[in-house]
């Protein structure tokens, strides 16, 4: 398991919308790196609580991405997760991500088996969307975001 600083760290291309582009300017890439590192971590720590008991496989597949997984999880009711938060989320657990060329989405190696049992449950759920980590947010949810953000930083230690 890697920490957050970590995880950082080995995916310097990874911002709040995912795998950095080449139609990203670099503006836009450091407000969205900001923003993964300053402003998810209620997402993140949602991300983590979804994947508790996910079974990766060695190998990853186009079949299944970052994008999917977090409307998988959003379904689930976790609130709003961003593609960024959802693959920070992926790699602090240890599940194989390889980019997709030319898209801010990852491959993921996660079992079929855990995906349909998680898709199943997700179809059965209404959607709610519980954005905490919109700066809008935070002074109404300050320190519900500051645990999260806890528990997000101190996850892998």
């Amino acid at each position: 398991m890697l920490t957050f600083k970590d995880t950082l760290q080995k995916a310097p291309d990874l911002s709040a919308n995912g795998i950095r582009t080449s139609r990203v300017t670099d503006a836009e890439f450091a407000a969205w790196r900001f923003d993964l590192e300053n402003n998810c971590h209620s997402q993140i720590a949602a991300a983590l609580r979804f994947l508790e008991g996910v079974t990766t496989s060695r190998t990853t597949t186009s079949m299944r991405s970052s994008y999917g997984l977090k409307h998988t999880a959003e379904s689930h009711q976790f609130g709003y997760i961003c593609n960024g938060a959802m693959i920070a989320a992926l790699l602090m657990v240890g599940v194989p991500v390889r980019r997709i060329p030319s898209s801010p989405n990852a491959q993921i190696g996660i079992k079929k088996r855990w995906l349909d049992e998680r898709a199943k449950v997700a179809h059965s759920r209404s959607f709610v969307m519980k954005p905490a980590d919109w700066p809008h947010a935070r002074p109404f949810m300050g320190s519900a975001v500051d645990a999260d953000r806890q528990k997000v930083e101190q996850f892998g230690r």
